[in-house]
């Protein structure tokens, strides 16, 4: 078939590496969203469908806004078969979802119709589930409304931070997605409603949300730390400035103290004390600095038993 595909983040790069890989398919185009000024420098970089399509020798369309009539007129004269979406971070205006000979689907990370919207694996992990998984669906003009294809189920490890999972989850969107591909082509994909009374949104992370409370449950904090992993980065105050706690590991459930509190070094970093449990917390970055282990960096200071974080 011929395919376009529209796609921006690390999430999307392994469905389109297949597809360009692949023989039996043609990717007509690939659109992304255009460089962005990214970091403290503000240096522009490029999106990773960006870097992934050069790398295979192709160029790629990079309009502002998709919902442009100049941009419509583009990609409507483009024929192809199907569009691909994956993580594009646009809303896709109906005469594009229209003309293609088969629609447009979409690879959500999340059993839909669970966590719609723009955060679903962050919102998984921060809300402590255990499963998640990915949908592939038709599009249509609501917000991953539109009719399950395909939904595959995976599990959440207790550790697994955001980043892992969602490379767990992009490799499974990309093969899963040409067994979608097989169906559409052979007439056979089905066509499931989404039960709108099970729905939920996945709303995108806010900057507020980064800032640890030591008077939530080490469960809770722990879900947040790893929801936030690698980047942005849940953080805490230290010294009146921000410490990035990266990668954290639930010791007990039960048990109060002060809040905050570094109870004990470990061999994986330090202990510290929540509203309820205690949390050992295992990487973290100092402002301005590179991420380390913990051990690396309480090797560093001193009397770091019995500091209270957060104040």
């Amino acid at each position: 078939m011929r395919i376009g595909f529209m796609g921006t983040s690390v999430f999307a790069v392994p469905a389109l590496k297949k597809l360009l890989e692949a023989q039996e398919h043609e990717v007509v185009y690939i659109l992304t969203q255009p460089d962005r000024p990214k970091g403290r420098g503000k240096k522009i970089q490029f999106p990773p469908i960006k870097e992934t399509a050069q790398a295979y020798g192709r160029e790629v369309l990079q309009p502002l806004r998709i919902r442009d009539s100049e941009t419509v007129a583009m990609l409507t004269a483009l024929p192809v078969d199907v569009i691909v979406v994956a993580s594009y971070g646009q809303i896709i205006p109906q005469p594009i979802l229209a003309y293609p000979r088969y629609g447009c689907v979409n690879i959500h990370g999340s059993l839909l119709p669970e966590y719609r919207g723009a955060a679903p694996i962050q919102r998984a992990i921060m809300d402590g589930k255990t499963q998640t998984g990915v949908t592939i669906m038709y599009m249509d003009v609501g917000l991953d409304t539109g009719d399950m294809i395909l939904r595959t189920t995976m599990n959440i490890g207790e550790d697994e931070n955001h980043g892992e999972l969602e490379s767990r989850m992009a490799e499974l969107g990309a093969e899963e997605l040409f067994k979608v591909l097989c169906l559409i082509e052979q007439n056979q994909a089905p066509r499931i409603p989404q039960n709108e009374e099970e729905a939920t949104y996945a709303a995108r992370l806010d900057r507020s949300e980064e800032k640890i409370c030591w008077e939530d449950s080490a469960e809770k904090i722990h879900c947040q730390i790893r929801a936030l992993a690698p980047e942005p980065g849940a953080y805490t105050l230290w010294e009146g400035k921000r410490l990035k706690l990266l990668a954290s590991h639930l010791l007990t459930k039960e048990g109060d103290g002060v809040p905050g509190k570094v109870l004990a070094l470990t061999t994986q970093g330090f202990a510290v004390q929540t509203g309820c449990g205690i949390l050992e917390i295992q990487t973290i970055q100092k402002e301005g600095k590179n991420r380390i282990p913990a051990p690396h960096f309480t090797r560093g200071v001193k009397n770091w038993t019995g500091t209270v974080l957060g104040i």
